[in-house]
């Protein structure tokens, strides 16, 4: 039973790159459930591609001789050039902000809104910032938190026109 299984290249030119590529111990690929092929380049192949423009070969011929896609290789070399060091991209869902509230802020909203039904979302906000001192937080981040962790919703104001009133 084999545990690998061998993919078929699909011209000779790219047979040819993933042998030699094969050889040195540099091509590995992350399979995905997209269609897509990520590469995950070591280390050592990075410092072999910035080794090959200093040798006055050019950045496409070095990252095709490599086995590195293009823009993978011109993205290495601008960080090369700016930081002397390549960064390389952590695998994983994409990190946004961190929301300054925790569990306490959580429950001082519950309390506040049932103590004041009619409060806004500037008033909320107002009163959490009021309550802890050294909070900053804008209107959308208290909705959201309201939405996601209180479970409340708040409607938003909307101007009525005086013909719809008559």
């Amino acid at each position: 039973m084999e545990l690998f299984e061998e993919e078929i290249p699909e011209t000779e030119e790219e047979e040819e790159r993933t042998t030699k590529n094969a050889e040195v111990g540099f091509l590995k690929k992350k399979e995905t459930k997209s269609k897509k092929v990520y590469r995950d380049y070591s280390d050592l192949q990075i410092e072999a591609f910035l080794d090959l423009p200093n040798n006055g070969i050019s950045t496409t011929a070095a990252a095709k001789q490599l086995g590195i896609t293009k823009t993978s290789a011109y993205r290495f070399r601008e960080q090369w050039m700016k930081t002397g060091e390549v960064v390389r991209r952590k695998p994983g869902p994409a990190t946004g902000t961190v929301s300054p509230l925790k569990q306490e802020h959580t429950t001082f909203i519950i309390k506040f809104i049932d103590e004041f039904a009619t409060a806004t979302i500037e008033h909320v906000r107002d009163a959490l910032m009021n309550e802890f001192e050294n909070l900053s937080i804008s209107k959308s981040a208290v909705h959201r938190h309201m939405k996601t962790f209180c479970a409340l919703s708040m409607k938003r104001l909307e101007k009525i026109p005086e013909k719809r009133n008559a």
